[in-house]
């Protein structure tokens, strides 16, 4: 037999070599559907997370020459008046790996009291859970680092 002449063995383990290979191209041509999927579906989800503009309303509002009345105590909006001084902004900042493990920076925010005069502080847990940074604004626009 010459070496052009391809022998029934050879032809065998030619055809069994490519039943070995058809699985690999399969997983790798899965994972790449994968992950084009999953960039696009991030995308979706970052589109999706873009502020949209927000409707304002205008309250008329009192000016010097009119008097204000006075507020019940007990009403909600003399509650909400005697309490709004002691309602603070809390601001976090965090790190937390993205899809791909690398360190990201993210920035939440809500609000708490000022609990007691030595200036605790009294928010809910997920507000500051896992924070590396909070920062607290004050009514009065006064700020400071909270630890």
């Amino acid at each position: 037999m010459s070496d052009t002449e391809s022998r029934p063995e050879d032809s065998r383990e030619h055809a069994a070599e490519r039943k070995r290979r058809n699985p690999l191209v399969l997983v790798v041509s899965m994972l790449l559907l994968g992950v084009l999927a999953g960039a696009t579906l991030m995308q979706c989800a970052v589109a999706e997370q873009e502020p949209e503009a927000e409707e304002t309303v205008s309250l008329p509002a009192a000016t010097d020459t009119e008097e204000a009345e006075p507020l019940d105590p007990k009403s909600v909006p003399g509650i909400v008046e005697s309490i709004k001084p002691s309602v603070v902004a809390v601001f976090t900042q965090r790190v937390s790996p993205d899809f791909f493990f690398e360190a990201v920076p993210n920035e939440g925010a809500g609000t708490g009291i000022v609990a007691s005069e030595d200036g605790h502080i009294l928010t809910n847990a997920h507000v500051i859970q896992g924070a590396q940074q909070i920062e607290v604004l004050l009514n009065n626009g006064a700020g400071c680092h909270a630890g």
